[in-house]
């Protein structure tokens, strides 16, 4: 049976190794191409964001410069106001307005030229053309304009003040206003060549995206697709091949075990009869020899219903109902302490499980008699400790007995071993197993910690949801 099992996992592994390599390589690929999208999608957003920066500095940039031809306009309104009055604290009022005015042009001016932290220079040869050539030689005209602002305010000679308020008018209205807004269709112009070309930018990146999305689909995503769908149908193949050749192993050990126990019946009857027959004419040798077959008789009937039942576990996974552990742990002592003198406690309040009941009865009892076995203590002491946490129900039973080294803590669990001499303590070597098996079947963990001759102490948790494993 041990062959045959081998034999199963050794064609399953080559097969089970050569999938999660082509899986791993379907992984690299996948995450290439998430990688790529990644960085096209990275650029896109730099351009799109550069795109939002670089709108609001041209807007900004647009907003100041139609601006000049409105602080102009206002500067000519409020120099004629200033002119009409006759109240010399009104005049000075109007000035104050169209001093604050001018230093706003200036102001505007000269960060549309030479830019400041907040706004970058816009430049072309026809910006550049407005500003420094005829006809507008805006430059040259904004200079003359704030001139003649400061004649204005500050000249005490009436004569001045009246020329200079007329070329205010007539730069405001004519010349200046004109090459203003030629300036600021020049700043539009612009501004909407840069922003087409960033909207380019945007544009490009993102049909980059969808050029990637649609070649990775093709030749990545969609050959990914099938072969995790063919890799799915080989798990749905293989599992139940698995399930098939579980169900042959449990059938091939129930039969043979309950073929082998006829024959191993009939030695024991045969021993009987002859023990009966023949008792006054066999010499102590001859009885020391029956009493040897009789006990290797027993091991075996014991190892037949080992075996068994370690083939019948897997058959019971949905048998489920609420069991009152306290109430078992409780009828369990006090039947091992009517058999044998030991001292058994327990430590914390038992929980009520959803289980299969004839999973926990193995699991305390095997453990238990396990420790009962393996006493070498004339005070024999057993503790059942439990602790509640969150997901876990976590158990541990401890005894002062003989304890195990640690060097054969791995092989406590293992079927059919043993670490004591059969000829001395004969057992089947499978109790353990099969408490091993059990919690496995539930969804929880075993282990031990022992040293010799100073306690054994087996550690299991029983999870609180989906304690049953349904196939």
């Amino acid at each position: 049976m041990c062959a045959n099992l081998e034999l199963v996992l050794l064609t399953i592994s080559p097969k089970f190794e050569n999938k999660v390599l082509i899986r791993l390589n379907s992984i690299i690929k996948y995450i290439i191409a998430l990688s790529l999208i990644g960085f096209v999608a990275l650029a896109a957003f730099f351009s799109i964001r550069s795109l939002i920066h670089k709108g609001n500095k041209n807007a900004a940039i647009l907003n100041i410069s139609s601006k000049q031809a409105m602080y102009s306009q206002r500067i000519a309104l409020y120099t004629n106001l200033s002119n009409q009055s006759n109240q010399l604290r009104q005049q000075e009022a109007y000035e104050t307005i169209i001093k604050e005015l001018s230093d706003s042009i200036k102001i505007a001016h000269y960060t549309l030229i030479n830019g400041s932290e907040k706004l970058p220079v816009i430049r072309t040869d026809a910006i550049d053309a407005v500003y420094y050539e005829a006809p507008h030689n805006l430059n040259k005209k904004i200079q003359i304009f704030l001139e003649k602002i400061e004649v204005f305010i500050n000249s005490e000679d009436s004569l001045s003040r009246q020329y200079a308020a007329i070329m205010i008018n007539e730069m405001a209205v004519e010349s200046l206003l004109l090459s203003l807004e030629k300036m600021h269709d020049e700043y539009q112009v612009e501004s909407t060549r840069i922003s087409t070309r960033l909207e380019n930018q945007v544009i490009l990146a993102v049909l980059l995206i969808l050029g990637l999305i649609i070649l990775e689909g093709v030749f990545i995503f969609y050959p990914l697709a099938l072969l995790i769908q063919k890799h799915e149908k080989d798990l749905i193949r293989q599992n139940k091949r698995l399930v098939s050749l579980n169900h042959d192993l449990e059938q091939f050990i129930y039969a043979a075990s309950h073929d082998l126990k006829t024959p191993i019946r009939g030695l024991n009857t045969l021993i009987q009869f002859m023990e009966d027959d023949f008792s006054d004419e066999l010499s102590e040798k001859a009885k020391e020899y029956m009493d040897l077959i009789k006990k290797r008789v027993g091991l075996s009937y014991a190892l037949i219903d080992g075996l068994m039942r370690y083939g019948a576990i897997s058959r019971e996974r949905n048998i489920q109902t609420y069991y009152d552990l306290n109430a078992f742990i409780k009828r369990l002592i006090d039947e091992t302490q009517e058999k044998y003198d030991v001292t058994i406690l327990t430590k914390g309040v038992l929980p009520v499980l959803k289980t299969n009941p004839i999973w926990i009865n193995e699991i305390f009892a095997n453990l238990i008699e396990n420790a009962i076995k393996h006493n070498n203590k004339r005070n024999f002491e057993i503790v059942i400790t439990y602790e509640d946490t969150p997901e876990l129900h976590h158990f541990h039973i401890k005894d002062n007995g003989m304890g195990v080294e640690k060097k054969y803590h791995d092989k406590i669990f293992k079927l059919f071993q043993t670490i004591e001499n059969k000829e001395e303590n004969p057992t089947a070597g499978i109790g353990l197993a099969i408490v091993k098996k059990i919690i496995m079947e539930l969804g929880g963990t075993v282990w031990i910690d022992s040293e010799k001759n100073e306690h054994f102490t087996v550690y299991f948790t029983i999870p609180k949801e989906d304690m049953n494993i349904d196939l």
